[in-house]
Parts: C-alpha cells; sequence; structure tokens
C-alpha cells in the first residue's frame, strides 16, 4: 500500500475485486465456460465499468482459480461432508473457490479470507450460505495448517 492510499480504500478495492471474481465466475458457471475467457473478461470489465486496480485483481482471483481448478475442487470436497460440489449452489461454490484459492495459493490471511467469503455469502447466497461457507474454509484452512 502506498503512503498516499487509505486502509479503507485498499479493502474496498480487495472486497470489490474478491465481488467481482466471484460474479464472473458465477456467470462463467452459466456459461459452462470452465477457462479462463479474456475477451469474455474483458466485456465484463467494460460492462461493469470494473476500476483497472480491481481488475487486475480480479483477474489474478479468476485465473488462479481456473489454474487450480482440479485441485481446489479435490480439497472443497474433501472438506465438504455430506456435500459433493455439484450439490452445492452455483453462489456459494464461486465464493468457496474464490477462498480456496487465496487460502490454498496466496499470502492473504487466514481470517481476511474466510470473513470476507462469509459477507460474499451472506449477500449473494441463500439464508445457510454464510455458515455453509465458514464451515468448509475453516476445515481447507486447518489442512493447510497440517
Amino acid at each position: 500500500m502506498s503512503v498516499t492510499e487509505s486502509p479503507i480504500k485498499s479493502v474496498d478495492f480487495r472486497s470489490s475485486s474478491r465481488e467481482h471474481a466471484i460474479k464472473f465466475l458465477y456467470q462463467c458457471e452459466r456459461e459452462k465456460i470452465f477457462y479462463f475467457n479474456p475477451s469474455g473478461f474483458a466485456d465484463y470489465v467494460l460492462n461493469f465499468s470494473v476500476a483497472a486496480d480491481v481488475a487486475d485483481l480480479m483477474g489474478s482471483l479468476i485465473k488462479g482459480v481456473f489454474v487450480h481448478l482440479k485441485d481446489i475442487d479435490e480439497t472443497i470436497a474433501k472438506s465438504s461432508k455430506n456435500w459433493s460440489i455439484s450439490r452445492m449452489s452455483s453462489t456459494d461454490r464461486c465464493v468457496i473457490r474464490v477462498a480456496a484459492y487465496e487460502l490454498l495459493y496466496t499470502d492473504v490471511p487466514v481470517k481476511v479470507v474466510i470473513n470476507e467469503a462469509i459477507e460474499l455469502a451472506k449477500s449473494y447466497g441463500l439464508s445457510h450460505s454464510g455458515k455453509f461457507v465458514n464451515g468448509i474454509l475453516d476445515h481447507i484452512s486447518k489442512l493447510k495448517k497440517a
């Protein structure tokens, strides 16, 4: 973070990037696109007037999810008792995938990743989504420590 950048702007920028990444992944799921589509990404950024810094982190999150999708889904499957990935709601699945990518492949603090994911799940998911996402991500974070 630069000296002139406020912490609030930084949080908003990262939160916005996560939110847009989840929306984009949800759109990809609906269209059955399971790879990074540069033209689809550019269209999304243009249509939703996504700021350049938000788009950069958003793109990094999306690419990371797609590059590691098989491993992420295997980890989610290990962490979700009685719930196959296909049985999860699309929204919950997208939130969990982005958060799992961050937990497994970045140095973002665990609490930040989980709290952000819970809030996004509450905003876009079902009434139980926050608790559901929390349980799976908590298990993933413990797997990473082990």
